[in-house]
């Protein structure tokens, strides 16, 4: 069965804790070619494959820092 391919990018903002100045950059989340639980993330040529959930996980633990 052929899979389909799905491609987002995702803007960066910020490099080293500083705005970018020069190009627009950008994060690619990709599907997995194999396994549906897998995300591939693309940045500057490197590509490195996670569980989609520790990825969800890790975004929700990141923003929830609201002080009460």
């Amino acid at each position: 069965m052929k899979q389909l391919k799905v491609k987002n990018e995702v803007e960066i903002y910020e490099t080293d804790g500083g705005k970018c100045h020069t190009k627009e950059l950008f994060l690619t989340v990709k599907n997995h070619w194999n396994r549906d639980e897998f995300i591939v993330l693309e940045y500057n040529k490197v590509e490195i494959t996670i569980l989609a959930d520790e990825l969800k996980k890790a975004i929700q633990n990141s923003t929830n820092t609201k002080i009460i």
